[in-house]
């Protein structure tokens, strides 16, 4: 059952980055894509991957970039698991063997959530702006919408006075998904991509 605005109370003051992770939770728990991935690789293009043998990817992913972001790129390697029932969530995100990384230090809790998200919402802003503004559009003129910085300034504002727009970005760092699944059937060192 959908709640009304009537069960808002008056000078209700909604955290925009509570609602954040309520839209991106309940997006990652009925999302099929990537439902069943661990991550097991995290390359950069600056050194071979080491899941694959070299070359593996498409040629495009070695090519040199030119320009001051020659080496700002990212590979997530994630492998499916059908034979589990339970869906990956952020604390199961990361192989149990271990992630390998171009370093070989291990991930923090920042990156893999990086990560995950990254794959996670992959291909959703759209759905997932259109929630944000279902919701912004469904509350009550009285509500007050709160949203912080990382440096403490809050910005509070109305929902009738947001709106989601799309602009267009720039990409800062091209990231590529790649996702296997073993085969055994194929033989012992076979996956599908």
């Amino acid at each position: 059952m959908a709640a009304s605005p009537q069960n808002i109370p008056d000078g209700f003051v909604l955290d925009v980055h509570d609602l954040a992770a309520i839209i991106l939770n309940t997006h990652a728990l009925s999302e099929p894509l990537f439902a069943h991935a661990q991550l097991v690789e995290v390359g950069r293009g600056d050194s071979p991957l080491k899941t694959f043998p070299e070359h593996f990817l498409h040629s495009s992913w070695y090519e040199t970039a030119s320009g001051p972001d020659a080496r700002k790129r990212v590979a997530y390697i994630l492998r499916k698991d059908q034979t589990t029932v339970e869906r990956t969530t952020i604390d199961t995100f990361a192989s149990p063997a271990g992630v390998k990384t171009p370093t070989g230090s291990e991930l923090t809790r920042r990156e893999l959530e990086d990560a995950f998200w990254r794959c996670k919402t992959f291909n959703s802003g759209y759905l997932l702006a259109y929630v944000a503004q279902q919701v912004f559009d469904h509350l009550p003129p009285t509500t007050t919408l709160l949203a912080r910085t990382p440096t403490k300034h809050e910005v509070r504002c109305k929902p009738s006075e947001v709106t989601v727009a799309e602009i267009d970005i720039h990409v800062k760092e091209p990231c590529l998904i790649v996702v296997t699944e073993p085969r055994p059937d194929l033989g012992p060192s076979k996956v599908d991509m």
